[in-house]
């Protein structure tokens, strides 16, 4: 769960046996144990090297240099940390280990998010995305994998990860942004669907409400910390498409 998220279940709740109880025991224990594991990361880590040598900045022959900067800065400067502190029980080990966690979450995604494209295009809420509704004779959404692709060949092609990374950012923040807002109001409307039962209970009401604001009010402050300008155009794209919905689509029951 730390390389491929902890909401991969959820995303593919149609293939589910049993969605209510598989996502919540599956979403709570990738939860758990990211938890763990990243913790166990920062003992590591921080048993290993100073704290300033761990943010970056270290001492060679010359003169000082610091991880993440740019520069006149050598390319192998960002790698020195991996290669002295990174057990490697073969040489580059550690950046193989990179690869495949990078590879692993490349296919979570192009396997995650066609499904989502077209379940969305199925309920027909949005005329641009009907024709990633049609499947496969094997019940594969081949459309919505193409789309996929080709989105992210795109943005592999811009070949600069610091124009990349923003974007990719206020995608996963505004995402868990929304998700924080979508629990805080179902909390506040009382919504008789909203799972599970005792969280209408004023004590774990009040808990989740609390939770749920500050989670979407760090979201929104990180992504304008990250960077103001894709922060702002996230949020314009979000509030358009929701305006859209109410705005032009008819009311219909969901179909997933």
């Amino acid at each position: 769960p730390c390389f491929t998220g902890i909401l991969s279940g959820a995303n593919r709740a149609d293939v589910l046996k049993d969605p209510p109880r598989n996502i919540r025991i599956g979403t709570f224990g990738a939860i758990v144990f990211s938890f763990f594991l990243y913790t166990s990361f920062f003992l590591l880590w921080g048993s290993v090297a100073t704290d300033t040598y761990l943010k970056g900045n270290f001492l060679d022959d010359h003169h000082a240099r610091r991880l993440s900067s740019g520069g006149d800065i050598s390319e192998e400067a960002g790698r020195l940390i991996v290669q002295t502190v990174v057990w490697n029980p073969f040489p580059n080990s550690a950046f193989v280990g990179i690869i495949i966690a990078s590879l692993s979450q490349s296919l979570q995604c192009l396997i995650v998010a066609p499904r989502l494209l077209q379940n969305m295009a199925k309920d027909r809420l949005m005329p641009a995305l009907r024709p990633l509704e049609k499947l496969s004779s094997s019940g594969e959404p081949v459309h919505a994998l193409l789309f996929t692709y080709l989105a992210a060949a795109l943005l592999v092609l811009i070949g600069e990860l610091e124009l990349v990374a923003p974007l990719l950012s206020m995608c996963f923040l505004m995402a868990y942004a929304f998700m924080n807002c979508s629990c805080f109001a179902l909390t506040w409307l009382h919504s008789s669907t909203w799972r599970p039962s005792w969280i209408h209970q004023r004590r774990w009401r009040l808990l989740n409400l609390l939770s749920c604001g500050s989670g979407f009010v760090i979201c929104i402050t990180i992504m304008i910390l990250v960077h103001p300008v894709w922060a702002m155009a996230a949020c314009l794209i979000a509030i358009g498409l929701y305006a859209f919905v109410n705005w032009k689509v008819e009311a219909k029951e969901w179909g997933s």
